[in-house]
């Protein structure tokens, strides 16, 4: 991650996640498989193009 990039919490399809970016520009989305307690799974999209309907 560049050194002037932000990490917020965010909701990705109804889930919670991580989004990395720089400025407005989105560089990763990360969400959480969890059931409440636990995290079960990670999934990380970097594809611009998918990035790009989260902003």
């Amino acid at each position: 991650m560049p050194p002037d990039a932000v990490i917020e919490e965010i909701e990705l399809n109804g889930a919670p996640g991580l989004l990395g970016r720089v400025g407005t520009r989105p560089l990763v989305a990360i969400m959480l498989d969890t059931d409440g307690d636990r995290i079960h799974s990670v999934f990380a999209v970097a594809n611009p193009d998918k990035l790009a309907a989260i902003m």
